[in-house]
């Protein structure tokens, strides 16, 4: 043994003086071995995006749903009061600065005429954008916008920015008796149009603009207004729809759903986005796919299982023909394409799960997101290929009966798909099981309250990679508005990206007295041999 090390030292020395009697050439899975003082890899990160598209997805962003009703596939939240403040930013698809006016065919359009008009409420046939968005948007509005930049018509002329969701009346009192009604219908959730009427309502003229034409909850654009969200930020900007998600983006991105859409069946699970895939593929799903129906999101993490593994083991959704092992069309751990497909085993793996976390399957997501974090999902692989699971809990305070139950399961979900074991129980600290149902688990847990007491065996979700100590896993999101909603997002994209990425570049020492002005650059070889020794990661 000491001969073995010996050997390997001398071959160390001699890369200063000598060139090496063999070096491994450069393949994708050599830039996998990395240096122990590096971490992470170079290599992009899948992200499989699981994400909500259940009803409650087309409730209100900033209004609570009552009273719910399901006529045609469209839910309807009944009478809301509403408490509107002109001095604070609202989101959504209409400028909040600019007021609004329908036009010939009941878009909404900005109106230079209303500029008079400063008190972000709206007059005499103008109404406020910032109003708008209060009014108006909803939750799969404001994901939209977020990602993509919002739902838009086909036609790249005579655009516009198209709202979809529930149906309700908003009731606002402005103060001195101004009262007004604002009342959305809707025969399909995409196709929402709004009255408004009240006891001296300070909007007025609006409903009998334009003969008497419905005002369509749509944002007329120019054609060269840009709509663009988180996603063109990651994959190149304007411009990168046309190309593939793999070349353009800093990550490899799928998109798996649970809901209903369109009447398609339960889509529990379905992938629609899977590797081989463009920009306009993933924006025009996200973009185009009704929110309907329940949240089996268990069931869809177990889909969420079997595309990383490759192998279509649970029948909650047929996604077969986007599996395909060692495809590096279809393979998320394969790079090239045909022939040339090479395995890239040390690629990390993600889930985002994007919810409002209510989950009323019969799999509680514990499950399946501990198995993902845990298990070697690919023994056709070197290394180990697992999976860590990131949660964005959405718009849970609006929902007073679920949000509770549904936020105490996604923080459960994200201790269980990302801990690290640092007491090698196999199991998240304090826990030595599955609990029974993860919506039942409070919050801050006993062991570990910031507040009180806290064992040190919490750093292994708590404070774990750089989090700080609050009693919540370093994995898990939390916003209940859409402003807080794309930070929470662009956040969870961020950490994902810092943690699969490393480098080992160029450094000036900071004190150049000793060196001078010279620029210290490591070298090393992925992997040296010398007969039967061999070396990985020598160099100087």
């Amino acid at each position: 043994m000491k001969g073995r090390k010996l050997t390997i030292l001398l071959l160390a020395l001699a890369l200063v003086f000598l060139k090496p009697t063999h070096v491994k050439s450069a393949q994708m899975e050599d830039y996998c071995m990395v240096p122990p003082f590096v971490m992470g890899t170079s290599v992009k990160p899948n992200v499989l995006v699981v994400m909500d598209y259940s009803t409650s997805m087309q409730f209100p962003a900033y209004l609570p749903c009552n009273n719910l009703i399901i006529q045609n596939r469209t839910a309807n939240c009944g009478l809301i009061n509403g408490s509107y403040e002109s001095d604070r930013d609202y989101f959504g698809y209409f400028d909040v600065n600019k007021y609004y006016s329908p036009d010939q065919s009941g878009r909404l359009e900005e109106n230079n005429r209303c500029s008079p008009i400063v008190n972000r409420v709206g007059g005499q046939n103008c109404i406020s954008g910032n109003l708008l968005n209060f009014v108006t948007t909803t939750r799969i509005d404001a994901i939209r916008k977020i990602l993509t930049g919002g739902k838009q018509t086909p036609s790249r002329r005579d655009r516009s920015l198209i709202s979809e969701g529930s149906a309700y009346t908003v009731i606002i009192d402005f103060g001195n008796n101004r009262i007004c009604s604002f009342s959305i219908s809707a025969n399909q959730p995409d196709q929402r149009e709004l009255s408004i009427l009240g006891t001296n309502c300070p909007i007025s003229g609006l409903n009998n603009v334009r003969d008497n034409v419905r005002i369509r909850i749509e944002r007329k654009v120019s054609d060269d207004f840009p709509i663009m969200g988180i996603l063109h930020d990651f994959c190149g900007g304007l411009g990168s729809e046309t190309s593939s998600i793999v070349a353009k983006c800093k990550f490899n991105m799928q998109l798996m759903i649970f809901g209903d859409d369109r009447g398609s069946g339960s889509s529990i699970g379905v992938l629609k986005v899977g590797k081989n895939a463009s920009m306009s593929q993933l924006i025009s799903n996200i973009n185009n796919i009704m929110p309907f129906g329940s949240s089996p999101i268990g069931e869809a993490l177990w889909e969420a299982y079997d595309y990383y593994k490759q192998n279509n083991i649970h029948s909650y959704a047929g996604n077969s023909h986007l599996l395909g092992i060692g495809n590096a069309e279809k393979d998320p751990y394969y790079d090239g394409s045909g022939q040339n497909s090479r395995p890239v085993p040390c690629r990390k793996s993600f889930v985002l799960l994007l919810s409002g976390g209510a989950w009323d399957g019969n799999v509680d997501p514990i499950l399946p997101a501990y198995t993902m974090h845990m298990q070697d999902l690919r023994d056709d692989l070197d290394g180990k290929q697992n999976v860590e699971t990131y949660v964005v809990h959405a718009f849970g305070e609006l929902d007073p009966t679920t949000g509770p139950n549904g936020r105490r399961a996604m923080i459960t979900t994200a201790i269980f798909g990302g801990f690290a074991d640092i007491d090698n129980n196999t199991w998240p600290y304090p826990f030595t099981n599955y609990p029974s149902n993860s919506r039942n688990v409070t919050y801050p847990l006993s062991q570990c309250n910031p507040n009180d007491r806290w064992n040190n065996l919490c750093a292994e979700w708590d404070t774990a990679f750089g989090s700080p100590k609050d009693g919540l896993p370093y994995n898990f999101y939390k916003a209940d508005e859409p402003e807080q909603l794309k930070a929470t997002i662009y956040q969870a994209l961020v950490d994902i990206l810092r943690r699969a990425s490393s480098s080992a570049g160029a450094s000036i020492p900071e004190s150049k007295r000793d060196v001078g002005a010279m620029i210290v650059q490591p070298y090393f070889y992925a992997e040296l041999s010398s007969g039967a020794d061999s070396a990985k990661w020598v160099g100087f």
